[in-house]
């Protein structure tokens, strides 16, 4: 089994609802993956930063199949991560999955899909009355 640790630079596009300006910014999407080779599987453990909060995926995905079952939590700036959602489905097929927060004013929506040998993460997430959108490349696949 071997471990990779890949750190990314990602051109992340901000949004801001009410006054329509847009800003671009460029961020360090930590992504931690092992692959398991006999097994054909690769485990994904991401933190993204999207705006005050971290987004955070934690799942396999079979290499074989592009299948995937994998947990969405948010991390807010105080406080453990909460549990928004899953992506369950196959990745050739784009897997998509909305979620709300009531409690803590969040609520968005996160995409997991195939595009040029690369898994990717594509999110929109509202908090604190402000839009954010990103689009990360979290590993490439073999």
């Amino acid at each position: 089994m071997a471990t990779t640790e890949i750190i990314t630079e990602e051109q992340i596009v901000i949004a801001h609802d009410h006054t329509g300006i847009s800003k671009e910014k460029t961020i360090l999407a930590k992504t931690s993956s092992i692959v398991a080779n006999k097994m054909k599987k690769l485990d994904v453990v991401a933190d993204i930063p999207i705006g005050p909060i971290i987004l955070q995926l934690r799942g396999p995905i079979d290499l074989t199949t592009s299948d995937c079952d994998i947990a969405i939590s948010i991390k807010l700036p105080i406080g453990p991560a909460v549990k928004a959602g899953d992506l369950r489905g196959n990745l050739r097929d784009g897997v998509t999955t909305d979620f709300k927060l009531a409690k803590f004013d969040v609520g968005g929506s996160v995409r997991l899909y195939v595009e040029e040998k690369k898994v990717w993460v594509g999110a929109r997430v509202a908090a604190k009355g402000k839009t954010h959108q990103v689009n990360v490349g979290l590993v490439p696949l073999p």
